[in-house]
C-alpha cells in the first residue's frame, strides 16, 4: 500500500462522491462494508461522501497513511447514470 493516495471528489449540486481503485478497498477489507448509494464501474468505486468514503478514509488515517481529495464540481454528476450501484456479490469487467 502506499503512503499517501490522491482522490477525485465529485460533487453535483445536492451529492458527492470519492472516487478510489477498487484494489484499495479490497486491500482494506471494506467491500462488505459499502453502502447502495456508491457505484461502480471496472476500475472504481464512487463512494458516498456521507457513508461511504469516510469508512475508507478512516481505515486508512488508522494505518497511517496521508490522502489529499481534489475536488471536481458539476451541475449534475450524469456519470452516476452510467454507473452500477454498489453490489458486493457484482463484478465488473470491460
Amino acid at each position: 500500500m502506499k503512503k499517501h493516495y490522491t482522490f477525485k471528489y465529485i460533487q453535483d449540486s445536492s451529492h458527492g462522491w470519492v472516487r478510489v481503485p477498487h484494489s484499495l478497498v479490497w486491500a482494506l477489507n471494506l467491500t462488505a462494508r459499502i453502502s447502495r448509494f456508491s457505484y461502480q464501474d471496472s476500475r472504481y468505486y464512487f463512494l458516498e461522501e456521507d457513508c461511504d468514503a469516510e469508512k475508507v478514509l478512516l481505515a486508512l488515517k488508522e494505518k497511517g497513511i496521508t490522502y489529499s481529495l481534489v475536488e471536481s464540481h458539476c451541475e449534475y454528476w450524469s456519470g452516476r447514470s452510467r454507473k452500477e450501484s454498489y453490489s458486493p456479490n457484482t463484478v465488473i469487467f470491460n
